[in-house]
């Protein structure tokens, strides 16, 4: 794969990214079980891989987990989860 064509991929995810970032805070409003529910989605993505690699699923599957591990995760920077005393160190 070209660097041109990492950059495209790159930015169709973000795109992605941004979308399902939206589509969770809308549905899950509270940063409660942010951890859990990261880790859960790991856990999928892993799961997606070893379907693609031996179940022969699609690839759009991990893609579709990857986005979800990664809005998680942009969750958990921003918002931190309840249990824990937190707050995003770039909020000024």
């Amino acid at each position: 794969m070209t660097t041109e064509q990492m950059q495209k991929y790159d930015d169709l995810v973000i795109d992605m990214i941004r979308d399902e970032l939206a589509r969770a805070r809308k549905k899950f409003s509270t940063n409660k079980h942010q951890l859990v529910a990261l880790g859960e989605e790991v856990g999928e993505l892993n799961n997606a891989f070893l379907e693609t690699e031996y179940s022969n699923a699609p690839a759009s599957n991990v893609v579709a987990e990857a986005v979800q591990v990664a809005a998680m995760a942009i969750r958990a920077a921003v918002e931190g989860d309840h249990e824990f005393e937190y707050t995003c160190p770039l909020a000024d």
